[in-house]
């Protein structure tokens, strides 16, 4: 078994053991708010539905540099300050101060039509400086919001920094930057990624930590350019599945939070779909758009609970099947390189699946490591015969 075979059953076995263990916890928690007002700056024009966030949209920016110590010492103080609810001026002062270039830096980045980090935490930031949206709301859109940025810092200096370097075969520098990216992701996306984590009773966060850094690690040392770009997929990708699974908590919880807590709740929800709206927009546009539009309607009578589980499974579905037909496509057409990306793509929205499959996981998510050996190994017999397995499972939820 090749390496990167071995790091998804790393990430396909700790899933596996976790949905056969014990049922998922039910979705909780709660906190203070106040205001119905919706979280939702107005709307941007949409983008081609398959583009992912970073992707086709916007000219080359020449990457902004940044200090992760100081950026995550002053995300954990405008947190604090946040939910100590203090000034929502003094607030928003210190997020323009801190965080606001940087946060532009990365929505420069990102496609045409793809939700933009800074409009929509400046959006709050400015209706609760006005009243219009409470104290809590402002502690979520900052928190949440960042933790958004952060998110996208990680996947560009991964992305489109490390990967070039190392493409251009500069591994010093390639490894800076990955070292930077991880540093970025233990100090406030592993905090993220643990909750779901207890939540759920999965492993995402020791999974991360096992094998997929330790993988790119070595990808850089080695200047294995085709490997980290497999890799750093299990990495994106875990990202998405937390993100989904918060979203996916909040929509179960809705119905049973208490009104004055309403508005903190959705704000929440809202601020936990948008990092990953635009790739979900790629496996179902109406039904990324149905949660988002759920979230940011400020009020909490439409997020339904079955509606919102459907549509993210409908949309990661179809992220699925998507990267299963064009991973076969291309190993049909000689560019191996790119199917075995697409295939660890389309693996890791198998896996993303986790929680929705429950007992039935095991099976999908050993058909999902053979179809990535299959393209691996250029039998495109097995990767349609494991491919069809897969689609069938899902179509079942």
């Amino acid at each position: 078994m090749n390496k990167i075979s071995v790091s998804l059953s790393v990430l396909i076995i700790a899933a596996t053991l976790s949905a056969c263990g014990s049922k998922n916890k039910d979705a909780a928690s709660s906190a203070p708010a106040a205001s119905s007002a919706s979280a939702s700056p107005s709307a941007a024009v949409s983008a081609s539905p398959s583009a992912s966030p970073s992707e086709t949209a916007t000219p080359s920016h020449e990457p902004l540099a940044i200090d992760v110590s100081k950026l995550s010492s002053n995300f954990n103080e405008i947190v604090e300050m946040a939910e100590a609810k203090k000034d929502v001026k003094t607030i928003q002062q210190t997020y323009v101060q801190n965080f606001q270039t940087y946060v532009k830096a990365i929505d420069a980045t990102l496609a045409e039509g793809a939700p933009r980090i800074d409009e929509n935490i400046s959006f709050v930031l400015d209706h609760g400086v006005s009243g219009e949206m409470n104290a809590d709301q402002v502690a979520e859109a900052v928190e949440k919001g960042l933790i958004w940025y952060f998110y996208f810092q990680v996947k560009n200096l991964v992305d489109k920094q490390a990967g070039p370097a190392l493409k251009d075969g500069d591994s010093a520098k390639a490894s800076a930057l990955l070292e930077q990216a991880i540093q970025a992701y233990k100090a406030v996306l592993e905090p993220f990624v643990e909750k779901r984590d207890a939540k759920f009773n999965t492993t995402m966060k020791d999974s991360i930590a096992s094998a997929v850094i330790p993988a790119l690690q070595a990808d850089v040392k080695a200047g294995n350019v085709a490997d980290f770009n497999v890799h750093r997929q299990m990495l994106d990708k875990t990202m998405i599945k937390a993100f989904t699974l918060a979203t996916y908590n909040y929509g179960e919880k809705m119905p049973t939070v208490e009104k004055a807590e309403q508005a903190k709740e959705m704000t929440e929800g809202y601020f936990l779909f948008l990092p990953v709206y635009q790739y979900l927009k790629g496996g179902s546009e109406a039904d990324a758009d149905a949660v988002k539009d759920a979230f940011g309607s400020g009020d909490a009578s439409k997020v339904v609970p079955a509606k919102i589980k459907a549509s993210l499974v409908t949309a990661l579905t179809g992220k699925v099947k998507e990267y299963l037909q064009e991973s076969q496509q291309e190993l049909k057409d000689g560019k191996k390189d790119d199917s075995r990306v697409h295939a660890m793509e389309a693996a890791m929205f198998v896996s993303a699946h986790e929680v929705f499959l429950g007992a039935g996981y095991a099976s999908v998510s050993s058909a999902s490591e053979a179809y990535v050996k299959a393209i691996d190994d250029g039998n495109a017999d097995e990767a349609k015969k494991q491919a069809d397995a897969i689609l069938a499972a899902l179509s079942k939820l």
